[in-house]
């Protein structure tokens, strides 16, 4: 289990077999090479997965520093944040193993 906080205080517990699903791993792939619907979809599906049914919970994070919203760019940086803590330098889980 990986077990964080984002710098603005939002906390959050990721199961380390998600980061070798392969749902995770396409996530990622159209993250990093996809037109702008396909990035928005796969960071839509990347926070579902890494987050499951605390995403809402995320949401009303960023809704509480924003002023009852969600702008996309503060959901992005705190779903980043989390992606950069579970990346394999960052875990001790590598998705190779």
């Amino acid at each position: 289990m990986i077990a964080g906080k984002t710098k603005s205080g939002f906390e959050y517990q990721i199961s380390e077999k998600i980061l070798k699903d392969y749902r995770y791993v396409r996530a990622i792939a159209k993250l990093q090479k996809g037109d702008n619907a396909d990035k928005f979809i796969a960071f839509d599906e990347i926070s579902t997965l890494l987050l499951g049914g605390k995403v809402e919970d995320l949401i009303k994070h960023v809704e509480g520093l924003n002023g009852g919203y969600a702008p996309l760019e503060a959901m992005a940086a705190e779903m980043n944040e989390i992606i950069e803590a579970c990346s394999p330098k960052n875990s001790s889980s590598s998705p190779e193993s």
